[in-house]
């Protein structure tokens, strides 16, 4: 799963490009169990579940 909105750069997601909206702050990471920090949405179809781009580049769910 890929969102659009989230660049890796030199192929290292330590280093993100991109806005980060005010709506993705402080929602619950599924992978985490969170709130601090930016998510973003799961785009599989019809599925709520909201992440970290980095532990969901970690956990194998954000594929390039």
């Amino acid at each position: 799963t890929w969102n659009p909105e989230l660049k890796f750069k030199d192929g290292t997601m330590q280093v993100m490009e991109g806005t980060v909206l005010r709506s993705a702050l402080g929602h619950l990471c599924m992978l985490c169990n969170q709130t601090s920090g930016a998510s973003i949405g799961c785009d599989f179809m019809g599925c709520k579940n909201r992440f970290h781009p980095y532990c969901g580049a970690k956990h194998g769910v954000i594929s390039d």
